[in-house]
């Protein structure tokens, strides 16, 4: 039941139309911080946080997040290519390159396809000739 209101509230403020942003803003951070202890429960908890500082640019509620990552590691959403050797990974408005060797779970191109679009995974930032990229990419959830 938990996984389906986190689904439903990050859904929720996916299609919320730009117009009506600034009128959720309240009762969305509200409903967040009510229901935290529950949210915090599952692996949709980084994912509802982080849609929440998109799509209001607003980052207070960043401190109900777990400090389980490491220092200077980033979370960021899988977003598929049609090419099966990488992905692009999405966090704070930014693209980072990974390749499916700079994973640290996966060791074929046949693994790294079967990820899901939007995959939640941490990740170090780095920089390779062409621009930003990820290392060390790990999977949070499945």
């Amino acid at each position: 039941m938990i996984k389906n209101f986190c689904e439903s509230l990050h859904t929720f403020m996916s299609m919320l139309p730009s117009t009506e942003v600034n009128n959720n803003r309240e009762f969305t951070k509200q409903l967040i911080q009510t229901h935290q202890h529950h949210i915090n429960l599952i692996y949709l908890n980084r994912k509802v946080i982080f849609k929440y500082a998109e799509k209001f640019e607003d980052d207070s509620l960043n401190l109900l997040l777990n400090n389980e990552l490491e220092e200077g590691t980033k979370v960021g959403n899988i977003v598929k290519t049609l090419n099966e050797s990488y992905v692009f990974i999405e966090s704070e408005n930014e693209k980072y390159f990974a390749h499916f060797t700079d994973f640290a779970d996966i060791k074929t191109t046949y693994e790294l396809k079967k990820l899901k679009q939007g995959q939640l995974v941490s990740f170090e930032e780095s920089q390779n000739h062409k621009g930003l990229c990820a290392k060390n990419v790990k999977i949070i959830s499945s």
